[in-house]
């Protein structure tokens, strides 16, 4: 296999970091040229025949393919689709750096004699037997999917009309066009080939890929100390990952640092009118505070300019002490129901009852996220900051904090549910399977890798002229650059 992916896609980070150029000039020199005169107007416009002949000729030899390679006596031209989808999905960063069309066509070229070494395969493994089995087995899995989509898209019952349900299909099927480029016949053709090119993987891999239980583990310590310095040098990033549960990359947390604890709590149902009048006057009371600090910032005479230029009453002013009666009327709406909530857990109530019961929050309905509970950490930006600081500030578990009111979220009784063991986190079964899988992913991408290139390396390619000067070009680039990396 080749680098150029890689070497592009670095390239491509720094081409985006261009400013776009203003077309200002271009408008001002197009205007200057209107102001031409009419012989001359007509003099540009006229072209001779000798003239129009010759630009013809250039268009059609600029057009004309050309021969970049063959392998096994497969002819591959810049023209083939292999070779130009991927020079015109990357048409955008060469238009800014032309540069890059050296790298890419060197990857388009690689990637096209990859692709012809694979084809040349699946046709020799593709027997009129092979070929029905695949075909009935790609079938069956595309009218499963169709109907399932069609029936989510839908919502087809056992009690839809044979109308319904073929109006349903047409929409499945578009949206599978639309979404993930397939029709029936293109989805079988990529199924056969990912069939085939599995088995021959396995076959050259002399069986079905494994791992050790050692290899879990060791790769299970691997991540946990990744963690643990990914934590150290940037805590805070790191504290998100762990309320969220999974990295940037989606990987489960395998580490958590001291200090984080899950908290469940029963969010109250709250009139909503209520709710309104003290969330726009809080943002009326903040916004008043906003202006009152760009006035302090303005001059005298800005100010007294400003004041004589406005003709409109003044609104009358909100105050904190009205803020202060908003929110007061919000927890009394709702003092009768944590009143009672109190009682039933000092009579010995489970808290995770009382949230099924009362409590308004979807994210509570889960029995797993109320036993475990959303972790909190001291400075979290995850959730409000009503709700981490009393979350945070609760002494023992099993603690209940007072009613919380958190802005438009409504008011809260929130739980402290446990304390998340610093450390390692328990390689569970399931992080085990999926750690697991991880690996083999990872074998078989080494595997196939290397099947490529043992194929790449008995086959006869044979470069043009023109292909050699284009991955000699990308060759030279390559070592230019890893030289002023290295420097």
């Amino acid at each position: 296999m080749n680098n150029w992916k890689k070497l592009i896609a670095c390239l491509l980070a720094a081409v985006m970091m261009l400013s776009c150029v203003s077309a200002f000039a271009e408008t001002a020199e197009a205007a200057e040229t209107t102001e031409t005169t009419e012989a001359t107007e007509t003099t540009e416009e006229t072209v001779t025949a000798t003239e129009a002949t010759e630009e013809a000729l250039a268009d059609e030899e600029e057009a004309a393919p050309v021969l970049l390679a063959t392998v096994n006596g497969k002819e591959i031209y810049d023209t083939d689709e292999e070779v130009a989808s991927v020079v015109s999905s990357y048409s955008y960063y060469i238009s800014y750096d032309p540069s890059l069309e050296t790298y890419i066509m060197a990857m388009a070229l690689t990637d096209a004699i990859d692709s012809a070494v694979i084809n040349e395969k699946i046709e020799a493994a593709q027997t009129e037997e092979k070929q029905a089995e695949l075909e009935a087995e790609a079938q069956k899995i595309w009218d499963s999917e169709v109907e399932w989509i069609a029936t989510q898209l839908a919502g087809l019952t056992d009690e839809s009309t044979e109308e319904e349900i073929n109006a349903a299909k047409e929409d499945a099927l578009s949206y599978i066009s639309y979404y993930y480029g397939y029709d029936a016949e293109s989805y079988k053709a990529a199924y056969i080939r990912g069939e085939l090119v599995s088995e021959m993987l396995t076959e050259y891999n002399g069986g079905d890929f494994t791992v050790s239980e050692e290899e879990v583990i060791d790769y299970f310590n691997e991540l946990v100390e990744e963690a643990k310095q990914q934590a150290l040098l940037d805590p805070d990033t790191y504290a998100n990952y762990v309320e969220y549960g999974q990295d940037a990359n989606g990987n489960a947390i395998v580490y958590i640092p001291e200090g984080f604890r899950g908290v469940n709590h029963i969010l109250l149902d709250v009139d909503d009118e209520l709710l309104n009048n003290y969330t726009t006057l809080l943002a009326q009371l903040e916004e008043q505070d906003e202006e009152v600090t760009a006035d302090e910032e303005t001059t005298d005479e800005a100010a007294a300019e400003e004041t004589a230029e406005t003709t409109e009453e003044p609104a009358e002013p909100v105050t904190q002490e009205m803020v202060d009666a908003a929110r007061q009327a919000i927890l009394d709406s709702v003092q009768g129901t944590v009143d009672e909530i109190m009682q039933k857990l000092a009579d010995g109530a489970d808290f995770n009852d009382l949230i099924v019961e009362y409590g308004q929050d979807p994210g509570m309905t889960d029995e797993t996220m109320r036993q475990e509970g959303y972790t909190v950490h001291n400075g979290s930006t995850l959730y409000v900051e009503e709700f981490t600081d009393a979350a945070m500030g609760l002494k023992e578990i099993g603690d209940v904090s007072d009613p919380v009111l958190m802005g438009s979220y409504g008011v809260t009784l929130i739980h402290y549910q446990r304390d998340l063991p610093a450390g390692a986190v328990e390689l569970t079964q399931e992080l085990h399977d999926s750690l697991a899988e991880e690996l083999i992913a990872e074998k078989q991408s080494l595997a196939y890798n290397d099947m490529i290139d043992s194929w790449v390396a008995a086959a006869e390619i044979v470069y043009t002229e023109e292909g050699q000067a284009i991955m000699d070009a990308a060759a030279a680039l390559e070592k230019e650059n890893s030289e002023e990396a290295t420097n």
